[in-house]
């Protein structure tokens, strides 16, 4: 999964919607790098206690959760999301 939006889109996005530096973009893609590793070592132990259409469909659903999530913030400081898209770059302020 790390090939799709993680690491061709979150990089950019990081960069232009949040200001971040590419050291904060570095470490987030690690990180997820990081988790993938870790849960790829555990996975037998996942599909003999769940069915594995269930691990499928329930990563669909959390993937597509946090990639809404991610689409519709502001600013990562932010303590919830405003449910609109932002329409403006990374040193404008908002209205």
């Amino acid at each position: 999964m790390l090939l799709g939006p993680q690491i061709f889109y979150l990089p950019i996005l990081m960069h232009t919607r949040f200001d971040a530096p590419s050291y904060v973009i570095g470490a987030v893609l690690s990180g997820a790098s990081l988790t993938t590793a870790l849960t790829s070592t555990q996975l037998s132990r996942l599909t003999e206690r769940f069915w594995e259409k269930s691990l499928l469909r329930a990563a669909f659903v959390l993937y597509a959760i946090a990639l809404t999530v991610v689409a519709f913030c502001a600013k990562p400081a932010a303590a919830h999301c405003s449910g609109h898209p932002v329409r403006y770059g990374a040193g404008d302020q908002p209205p």
